[in-house]
């Protein structure tokens, strides 16, 4: 019997499949968020891993990117890395007033923009590991960002958060993140 994350993955699919040019619509920027339980992380992996599989069997352009990635990426090229180290030692809260998160919002955005020009049609983006953003930044803001820069390109955001009835929700079920325009799933 299917759950709700199975659902949401059949949702996904479809409007990724059968529903592309409709994403968007209405709400003036292609975002898809799948939000989900922190707990579900490695189910999630598996999950998405098997969708972006089926949507390049049907001939699909997809790029995954790994927030993970690009947050360590950014602090060994900005040297910060073993300051980030250190800090997250000694007192894990001092993170929130670390000062990348403006730097590491851009970062993605410009992940993002570079995979979309290098599709020969707007296919999908999916953005993995969001987790791994917090306290630096939250989605919300990435998504900003990103309307702001007219992406075209369907950007799915996995969201790893605990949703509170529609409204806000809690970004790994610990800070509160506005929703911001995009269909909710």
């Amino acid at each position: 019997m299917p759950d709700a994350l199975d659902n949401k993955f059949a949702e996904l699919e479809h409007r990724l499949l059968s529903g592309h040019d409709q994403i968007g619509r209405g709400i003036g920027v292609p975002f898809l968020l799948l939000l989900y339980r922190p707990s579900e992380e490695t189910r999630i992996w598996r999950e998405t891993s098997s969708l972006v599989s089926k949507l390049r069997a049907e001939g699909r352009q997809v790029e995954v990117i790994d927030c993970n990635e690009v947050l360590l990426d950014y602090l060994e090229r900005s040297d910060e890395l073993q300051r980030a180290i250190k800090a997250e030692r000694r007192n894990p809260a001092a993170l929130r007033d670390f000062g990348i998160g403006e730097a590491l919002a851009d970062a993605l955005v410009e992940r993002v923009v570079s995979a979309e020009r290098g599709m020969s049609q707007p296919e999908a983006v999916f953005l993995t590991r969001l987790g791994a953003l917090h306290p630096f930044l939250l989605p919300n803001v990435v998504q900003e960002r990103l309307a702001g820069r007219r992406v075209r390109v369907p950007v799915v955001f996995l969201v790893p958060a605990e949703d509170e009835n529609g409204g806000d929700y809690l970004f790994l079920g610990v800070e509160k993140a506005r929703r911001y325009r995009g269909t909710y799933l």
